[in-house]
């Protein structure tokens, strides 16, 4: 079996993340060796900065961690750190005399350059890590838990947030004695949702037409009786996993419109719900949705 590779800046290369279960800033590399004869069990071999080599022996996936100097070629290594790891990752192979290796879709050209230069073939596989990010494991499983929790706490604070707002003559909607924004319901879920270790990309908070426009991020006064779309989806800033959640809520009454709606998503959600089984694809679910919605 031929050798693999993975590299790249684990903190923004989520597949080389995945992998290593290590979140740094700087290049890292982490080759795995297939197992050699019959009882010979594989290995994996880190390749990161030396100042991350004691966090990464506690904590990322990887049998063996060295640092670039390790495999220092003659000529010695770039200032650059990243075509550094990369040359040390050359000089890693050519010393255990192998000349081809695969890798996977994310690899930085760079690494490619630098073993095309010690005359080792590389090889993508497009696939490669592919279905395995997408099964989740145990830990991803309860990452994912967490961060959704983390969600649904910030969606339920935003909604009563809007939902329990005075409502002023003309309608406009008021928060502590002051119009209550799409912009002040979105800086209330950054502050919240910060203050619990995440990271939040502009949430969406759009009120009444604005609304229509799908991933219109909202602005402007809020107002009763009008459909507020609340969409909110942080990263955990430990775990990098994140979490979803999009709700619709209103102030005050809700219109005969507005209840056909609803009832018409949740017709189709119990659709989707109902057309999901193993073997079926994303576009059959999509299709049982759309018949739905097309329908009303």
């Amino acid at each position: 079996m031929t050798p693999t590779l993975m590299a790249g800046i684990p903190a923004s290369n989520y597949s080389l993340y995945r992998r290593l279960r290590f979140s740094v800033g700087d290049p890292a590399a982490i080759i795995e060796f297939p197992p050699v004869g019959e009882s010979g069990g594989g290995q994996s071999l880190l390749i990161i900065r030396d100042i991350e080599m004691a966090r990464a022996r506690q904590h990322a996936r990887a049998d063996v961690v060295y640092c670039p100097a390790d495999f220092a070629p003659p000529g010695g290594l770039s200032g650059d750190r990243e075509t550094a790891t990369a040359q040390a990752v050359a000089q890693c192979l050519r010393r255990r005399s192998i000349s081809a290796i695969v890798a996977d879709r994310s690899l930085p050209l760079i690494y490619a350059h630098e073993l095309n230069k010690a005359n080792i073939v590389v090889t993508c596989d497009p696939e490669m890590g592919v279905l395995e990010r997408r099964m989740k494991d145990s830990q991803e499983i309860a990452w994912l838990r967490e961060a959704q929790a983390a969600t649904e706490e910030a969606m339920r604070m935003a909604c009563e947030m809007i939902g329990q707002a005075k409502a002023r003559g003309d309608g406009v909607l008021m928060h502590e004695d002051q119009p209550l924004t799409a912009e002040r319901v979105r800086l209330a879920i950054d502050i919240f949702l910060l203050a619990r270790g995440y990271a939040n990309p502009m949430s969406i908070v759009a009120g009444g037409p604005i609304g229509g426009d799908c991933h219109d991020h909202g602005h402007g006064q809020l107002r009763t009786g009008e459909p507020v779309i609340v969409d909110i989806f942080p990263r955990n800033r430990t775990t990098l996993y994140n979490g979803d959640c999009t709700r619709t809520v209103v102030h005050g009454a809700i219109s005969d419109e507005l209840a056909q709606m609803h009832r018409a998503v949740m017709e189709a959600k119990a659709a989707a719900i109902a057309a999901i089984k193993p073997g079926i694809t994303g576009q059959a679910v999509y299709d049982a949705t759309a018949a739905v919605i097309l329908k009303h």
